[in-house]
This record gives C-alpha cells, sequence and structure tokens, in this order.
C-alpha cells in the first residue's frame, strides 16, 4: 500500500500545479484581452472618423478635423518645413531661411570640403537681428545685406554688407563673400573690396558702422535677367564655412516701371519706455503727410503702449511701417535693457542710430526719389510761397544749373533752428521768423504740441551743423545722421538757403551765447485746419485724446 499512497499523494500534486498554472493563464490572458481590446476599440473608432470623413467630403460637408489625437485631448498640426522657414524668416528677416529650405536638398558647396552652405541654426547669432563675424583680432556684427544695381551709381552691380566693427580705419583683415544664386550649387567667392565707414571719428572699445562691398562676377545667362544674389556669407579663407549667412535684400520693384514716388521718411529706433508722447506724434505724423511723405518707415526699441496703439493704427492705414531693432553693444536685446543702455552710452547710441537709417535707405531706394533722415522732433518746413517738399525740390532745379551742376545734388540739406520748449531766460524780439499774416486767430488745442510751440532761435545752427537732409536715392551711396556720407556722379550735397526752407527742431533747449534771442515763426500756421483736424481724430478714434 505504501507505493501506492505515494503514487497517490503525486498525482494529486501534479493535478494541483497544473491548475495552478492554468489558473494563472487566465488570469494574465483576460487582463491582456481588457487593455487590447480598448486599443482596437480605439482604433476602430478612429478609422470610423476616417470613414466618416471621407463619406463627408464626398457629400461636399465641412468635415472632421483629424487633428485630435485618439489617445489623448492634446491637439495640434505641425506645419510644412515650408511653412517654418517662412515664419522664422518673419522673425528673423535678414537671414535666408526660405532660400535654404527651398535648396536644402541640392548639394551646396563648391567641393566636398570647400566653401559649403552652412546649416543656419549653427550660425553665430547676436542678439536677436546681429550675426557675428570674427577675423584675427578684428570682429564684425552684420546686420543686413543689399544688392545695388543702380544705374546713377559707379561700380555696380555691388552686394552691400551695413555691420559694425571693433576698428574704425584700415588696413583691415582679407575676407571673402560667398554668394549664392537661385538654383545655383556652387557659390561665387570674390574678395571684400572696399570697408567704408559712415562714422568718421574716433573712440576706443566701440563698434563704428560700416558698409562692406564685394562685386559678384558678371553673371549672365542669354536671353534673361542677370541673376540677383540670393545669400551671402563671410569667411577668412576662400574655402572656409561661414558661421554668417545674410539674405540679400533688393527691393526694386517687380514692374518695369522706372518712375519712383517722391518722398518717404526714415526714423532711427524710437526709444520710450515710459514717455507717453502719442500726441505730438500724431502731430507730427501728420505734418509729414501734408508736407509730401507718401509713407513713414520707423524702427522699434521701445516704446509707450500708447504709441504702439498710434502706430499700429497708422501701420493698419499704409502710412507707417514698423521694424523692431537691437543694438550692438546692448547685448540683451530686451526693450527696458536698451534703453537703460542707450541712456548711458550716448557715444554708442548716435552709432547705432546709423543702423536704421542706412538699413532704411537700402531697403526703399529703388521706390523713392527722395528720402528724409529726421527725427519725431523735426520738421523740415518750406517757407514763403513754398508749401511742400515738391516745392522745395523744384526750386532746387533752378540752383543747380546757376552752379553748372550736370550731374545734380547728392541730397538738399537745410539749415537748423531751435524751437526751444520754454522761453523761459530767452530775449524775445518782436521780429517774425515768416513773414506771412497767420497770425493765431482762436486758441491752438493743447494737444497740439508742434503748433504750440512759435517761437524759435534768431540765429541758425552753422551750415553742416545740426542738418537734416532729403536724400536722392539715385545718388547716394551711405548716411549719417546728419547728411550723406559717400555718394556717386553727383555735386555733392547742397544747402538750401534758409529764405526757401529750413530745419525747425523742437528741443528742450537752454539758452547759449549764440542762441540767446529768440523771434516769432509762424510757418506752421498755413497748415493748422488740416492738421487740427487730422490729429485730433485719429487720437479721438484711438480713445488716447482725453
Amino acid at each position: 500500500m505504501a507505493p501506492k499512497s505515494k503514487m497517490l499523494k503525486l498525482l494529486i500534486l501534479v493535478i494541483f500545479v497544473w491548475l495552478f498554472v492554468i489558473l494563472l493563464m487566465n488570469v494574465f490572458s483576460s487582463g491582456e484581452s481588457y487593455y487590447y481590446s480598448k486599443l482596437l476599440g480605439s482604433l476602430d473608432d478612429h478609422q470610423s472618423l476616417l470613414n466618416l470623413e471621407q463619406q463627408q467630403r464626398a457629400h461636399g460637408d465641412g468635415g472632421i478635423s483629424l487633428d485630435k489625437d485618439p489617445y489623448g485631448d492634446y491637439s495640434y498640426k505641425e506645419p510644412k518645413e515650408e511653412e517654418i522657414a517662412a515664419q522664422l524668416e518673419l522673425d528673423l528677416p535678414n537671414v535666408p531661411f526660405v532660400y535654404a529650405d527651398r535648396h536644402k536638398n541640392r548639394t551646396m558647396r563648391k567641393s566636398r570640403n570647400c566653401a559649403i552652405f552652412p546649416y543656419l541654426q549653427t550660425l553665430k547669432y547676436y542678439n536677436n537681428f546681429w550675426q557675428t563675424y570674427t577675423n584675427m583680432n578684428v570682429t564684425f556684427h552684420l546686420y543686413a545685406a543689399y544688392y545695388d544695381d543702380r544705374p546713377g551709381v559707379e561700380e555696380t552691380p555691388a552686394i552691400r554688407i551695413l555691420a559694425m566693427i571693433n576698428q574704425l580705419h584700415a588696413p583691415f583683415p582679407t575676407s571673402y563673400c560667398h554668394i549664392w544664386y537661385e538654383n545655383q550649387e556652387i557659390p561665387h567667392i570674390v574678395p571684400i573690396s572696399e570697408y567704408s565707414p559712415i562714422w568718421y571719428w574716433g573712440g576706443e572699445y566701440m563698434f563704428f558702422t560700416h558698409l562692406l562691398t564685394c562685386f559678384p562676377p558678371k553673371v549672365t545667362v542669354p536671353g534673361r535677367k542677370v541673376p540677383v544674389p540670393r545669400a551671402v556669407g563671410i569667411v577668412n579663407h576662400q574655402c572656409d564655412t561661414p558661421t554668417n549667412m545674410l539674405k540679400v535684400i533688393y527691393g526694386k520693384p517687380a514692374s518695369n516701371s522706372t518712375e519712383k514716388i517722391p518722398f518717404a521718411v526714415c526714423v532711427k529706433g524710437l526709444d520710450f519706455p515710459y514717455a507717453d508722447i502719442s500726441n505730438r506724434l500724431a502731430e507730427w505724423l501728420e505734418m509729414q503727410r501734408l508736407l509730401g511723405a507718401h509713407k513713414v518707415y520707423m524702427y522699434n526699441i521701445a516704446i509707450h503702449p500708447n504709441v504702439k496703439k498710434l502706430l499700429d493704427y497708422y501701420e493698419a492705414e499704409g502710412f507707417v511701417e514698423v521694424r523692431p531693432i537691437t543694438l550692438v553693444e546692448g547685448v540683451v536685446g530686451l526693450p527696458h535693457m536698451q534703453h537703460w543702455i542707450l541712456g548711458l552710452t550716448l557715444f554708442n547710441k548716435r552709432l547705432n542710430e546709423l543702423i536704421p537709417y542706412n538699413d532704411c535707405f537700402y531697403r526703399h531706394m529703388y521706390e523713392y526719389e527722395y528720402i528724409a533722415i529726421i527725427d519725431v522732433d523735426e520738421i523740415i518746413m518750406p517757407l514763403g510761397e513754398l508749401q511742400t517738399w515738391q516745392d522745395i525740390v523744384n526750386v532746387s532745379v533752378a540752383a543747380e544749373e546757376e552752379r553748372n551742376c550736370v550731374q545734380g545734388f547728392a541730397a538738399l540739406c537745410f539749415r537748423n533752428t531751435y524751437f526751444p520748449y520754454r522761453t523761459d531766460n530767452f530775449t524775445l524780439s518782436p521780429e517774425t521768423g515768416d513773414n506771412h499774416d497767420h497770425h493765431e486767430v482762436s486758441p491752438i488745442p493743447a494737444h497740439m504740441f508742434f503748433l504750440g510751440h512759435k517761437y524759435r532761435t534768431s540765429n541758425y545752427s552753422r551750415v553742416g551743423f545740426a542738418t537734416k537732409c532729403l536724400h536722392r536715392t539715385s545718388k547716394v551711396k551711405s548716411v549719417h545722421n546728419h547728411y550723406p556720407v559717400h555718394w556717386s556722379n553727383s555735386c555733392g550735397p547742397t544747402n538750401i538757403p534758409q529764405t526757401l526752407a529750413h530745419l525747425q527742431h523742437y528741443q528742450d533747449f537752454q539758452p547759449t551765447n549764440e542762441f540767446q534771442i529768440l523771434q516769432t515763426d509762424y510757418s506752421l500756421e498755413r497748415y493748422r485746419a488740416s492738421l487740427v483736424d487730422r490729429t485730433t481724430e485719429v487720437l479721438r478714434q484711438l480713445g488716447i485724446l482725453k
């Protein structure tokens, strides 16, 4: 009996283990079936949505968005690569993202290890709108590049590169331009031929504004126009891979018309984060319109919310265009930080002002005959019988003939007179600055800043000092705060007699030995009705005028 008892016990143990294993398998199998069935159910639901959308499209219905993930509530759809490139170029308009995306499947290089088009994410960016290039101990901060093929300018076509360099005068180390064209996989490599300073006065440890020039080779295609370069990078040696790459800006209208719009205005970076200048800025903008400006181009460093509201209105109207800008030696590209830096470094501020002036000029030189470089506290004012800037230009033609200036003036410049905010401590003269009988017949509205200031200094600034100009786009190559610096095929700038026009500069100005006597000036009164009506309407419409 003993052997049979042992066999029975062994059999019972085997049956028990077998039953236990079956039980475990059922437990795990049932759990897997539950989650697996949920997954299959979700997939079935998703397929149902696909089928439903196809049916609705077949019947012309709107369809159901399939962006929603069936496994979660979050839903979004990544844009296409070309859409991302377009958005990046909106954010950083001086970088050729769209060009690079169009050529991403091409072999963009001169040879296997020579002159390779860089990945744009590897560029040396500097505070938002700048790129950095270094050659030996010279640092170049690069802002933008422009294609210049104006027939009135010598040695064109050319690529102009706007930069700030920690060196003022030559010699500069040899550098090369890699010039890229549409649908071409090999760059043209040429040396930088010109390093033209736009600011001539010294200073240590500063970055000075320059216009660099490289001349592209004469690329011609039989039966076609000369192709326009699309991108340019700067390198130390011809075969280097650049760590910078700029889109080449070419603002020539697509139409074949050579007729230009007469006047535009370029304004440096607005730096008013705390001061609400919206009242006077509206008046100033409307005054530019009355004088003949077709459009005003402005740059934004930091502005008050009401000023932004005002500029948004004029941008929507099409009279103003605003571009953001950052500073060199304002490493952090934040508005309040830049305002603080500008307040501490006046010389650096003056150097940086040349960037928006020249950028604006080169972006729009094909559209306009003349570009005014002025600040928002200045007005180029026609006098006597002259009422618009066009009247001034018409008079200047006679002056060109008198001086036997066959090639024409590069710029029309105007002597400066100050309109101080307060007349305290000045000596008032009974002499009238403008002999028109446009004396006040009714109180001037309190919000009209410029109309409310009718006293100016009897003396003018010396010729060439504190002057501002109308720059002739067919002649000028670079502009300073006050006058053109380089020009071509021209007699140069000319000073318009102050009996015909002058620069009215509204400033918190204190008396000096040179500027002690004030006299009344009613030149703005000629525009009073239109100026008050237009300014008041805009301010009321925006809810700025209380």
